[in-house]
């Protein structure tokens, strides 16, 4: 229950899709934050695609913050990289959440919670977990890291899961059990029969190094004036 001149919390997302809202309209980040009580209850949530949220007129005590999000893209509408969320203080269950004290009619600025590909994500109140991570790392011949690199889990009758390399070349997948295959793609290196079977079976995994090739693109050159090729002759019947 709100009180109409109670304390207020100023939320704040932290993402990186956030710059492409304004800089590329084929991401767009849709961020949420939830506030709960001591006991688990959702007293109230806001969603918006700026980073920003906030709530007004709160009765003192503890408040436990849920940041989330889903994504979409103009072209394909959902895109299945995630930016998952935390609770505030950086777990992924409501058990382990840091809570915010309200003392009174004050104003709680900029509470941070970050919004990542990485995140697993997190857990509502009383939920258990049934993904588990696979890790991984990519990089080229001169063992410098990746970044950007697309890495996609596929399994029999489940959706593909996909997520993308870091500035360490370091890619978190959060699976379900099952038997998967591991691809990887990027424009300008060579992924040929560096696909990965990785089964998850009730713990975390940790996939072996993928070190590949840069693949340069050649650009076909039109044909020399002296080529005899430009001169064959011409035969009609």
């Amino acid at each position: 229950m709100a009180l109409e001149h109670g304390g207020a919390v100023q939320a704040y997302s932290k993402q990186p899709a956030y710059q492409a809202l304004y800089n590329n309209l084929d991401t767009v980040t849709n961020n949420a934050v939830g506030i709960f009580d001591a006991q688990g209850n959702l007293i109230t949530k806001s969603h918006a695609l700026a980073p920003n949220h906030k709530f007004k007129g709160l009765w003192p005590g503890d408040y436990y913050l849920l940041f989330y999000s889903y994504q979409f893209t103009t072209e394909t509408g959902c895109n299945p990289q995630i930016y998952h969320g935390e609770w505030y203080g950086g777990s992924q269950t409501f058990e382990d959440a840091i809570p915010l004290r309200l003392e009174g009619l004050e104003t709680l600025d900029r509470v941070i919670g970050n919004l990542s590909l990485d995140n697993p994500p997190p857990l509502l109140p009383g939920e258990t977990s049934n993904t588990f991570q696979v890790t991984g790392r990519v990089v080229d011949e001169s063992d410098n890291p990746i970044a950007g690199v697309t890495v996609t889990a596929e399994a029999m009758r489940s959706p593909a899961v996909s997520t993308l390399t870091n500035a360490n070349g370091e890619y978190t997948l959060n699976l379900e059990n099952g038997d998967y295959t591991i691809t990887f793609a990027k424009v300008g290196y060579d992924f040929s029969d560096t696909s990965k079977n990785v089964m998850v079976d009730g713990s975390d995994q940790s996939v072996e190094e993928i070190s590949v090739p840069e693949n340069p693109v050649t650009t076909p050159q039109p044909p020399a004036e002296n080529d005899p090729a430009l001169y064959l002759p011409i035969i009609t019947r």
